[in-house]
């Protein structure tokens, strides 16, 4: 199972949040519109699923999610959950799940909040 949240027409959040949030209207400046938000997260979906369907799919989605993110590699962070640790971000594994380097070793972070450590 898979699933997602995100925030859009949020323009204020509680404080004392683990993690700092935001919205898309506040990101962007301007008012989203649901509708063409779900209909292009849709068709990406599908896109990305059917792509997965050629055997190769696997590792080069990993490479292009590791060429897109500015997170997943170099990144000091501090994990946030059942893998509790704080590091430098190692890339991904085999199945996706972020690496992350610290001081006692290599940690995979299968679930938990990630947050930049300065």
């Amino acid at each position: 199972m898979l699933g997602i949240g995100i925030n859009v027409h949020q323009s204020e959040f509680p404080r004392g949040l683990a993690t700092p949030a935001t919205s898309l209207d506040l990101a962007s400046g301007r008012r989203i519109n649901r509708q063409t938000l779900l209909v292009a997260l849709l068709k990406s979906v599908e896109r990305e699923a059917r792509a997965l369907s050629h055997p190769a799919a696997a590792g080069e989605l990993l490479e292009r999610a590791e060429r897109a993110s500015t997170w997943i590699r170099g990144r000091k962070v501090q994990v946030h959950g059942p893998q509790a640790c704080e590091g430098l971000t190692a890339g991904l594994d085999e199945n996706g799940f972020l690496r992350v380097q610290t001081a006692h070793g290599l940690v995979t972070v299968q679930t938990g909040g990630l947050r930049e450590k300065s």
